[in-house]
């Protein structure tokens, strides 16, 4: 069974689903990275993705993974060995990745809901502009620069959603340019405001050890804060609690009831 990160809800079969594969943080349990954009389908009788829209994310975690977008889901998803009798070792590039990935599941009707009630907030547009400015820079004369190369480079690390080593990071890793910016957006888009509704990015099989454990949030936060800021740089605030983001949670809330059924 597949749950909506957002909702919460169970993905159906037909259902329409978004699928955002994350990768491990090296030190940091219950810590996930994005690891590429998000894949778009549906949701099968066997609670599996199918008809994914074939665009350039898929092709490019394709040409990385050097297998098909359906077998790099379905082995995620099922969490087999590399090492199994499905003869994926023998096809699989750059397995040390992919050992560490999971997936993370939303209904794409939550997704759409999101962004009609929260179209816009800061923390999503400063990190965003700023590092889309230093994206686009890997066009400019200055990038052919050896030493503006390395500082561009590093730029575009501390500005990304993946507070991650390099070794892990979707950045550093895929080939990923200014032609993604549509994708890009609407990646730390969704990551911001999961960060309004303290949601924590989660691959589905874990969600269900730490839902609705207040207990295990406060822990996870004060073990992990300070290599948290380390990574973010301060530049994200890791407890946005006001009313306006009451308001958010509550109308989710109102949602699901309402509108998932």
């Amino acid at each position: 069974m597949k749950n909506c990160l957002i909702s919460k809800i169970s993905l159906e079969e037909g259902t329409k689903t978004s699928l955002l594969i994350l990768i491990k943080h090296e030190k940091i349990e219950f810590q996930y990275s994005p690891f590429g954009f998000l894949i778009h389908g549906e949701i099968d009788e066997y609670y599996n993705l199918i008809n994914i829209v074939r665009d350039k994310n898929v092709e490019m975690l394709e040409n990385f993974f050097g297998i098909c977008i359906e077998d790099i889901i379905e082995y995620i998803s099922k969490d087999i060995e590399i090492s199994s009798t499905y003869g994926i070792r023998k096809k699989i590039k750059n397995s040390l990745v992919y050992k560490q990935l999971s997936p993370c599941y939303f209904s794409t009707e939550a997704l759409s809901f999101l962004t009609k009630i929260n179209p816009e907030n800061k923390n999503f547009t400063s990190g965003y502009n700023m590092f889309m400015h230093h994206l686009k820079q890997k066009d400019s004369e200055d990038y052919k620069k050896e030493d503006k190369k390395y500082l561009i480079d590093e730029a575009i690390i501390a500005y990304s959603v993946c507070h991650i080593s390099d070794d892990r990071n979707m950045f550093k890793l895929l080939d990923i340019n200014i032609t993604f910016e549509k994708e890009i957006k609407e990646l730390f888009y969704l990551l911001s405001n999961l960060q309004q509704l303290n949601t924590i990015l989660l691959p589905n099989h874990k969600i269900n050890t730490i839902q609705n454990n207040e207990c295990f949030l406060l822990e996870y936060y004060q073990n992990n804060i300070n290599v948290l800021l380390t990574h973010m740089q301060n530049k994200v605030n890791l407890f946005p609690y006001n009313e306006y983001n009451s308001e958010i949670i509550k109308e989710i809330r109102n949602y699901k009831l309402n509108n998932l059924k």
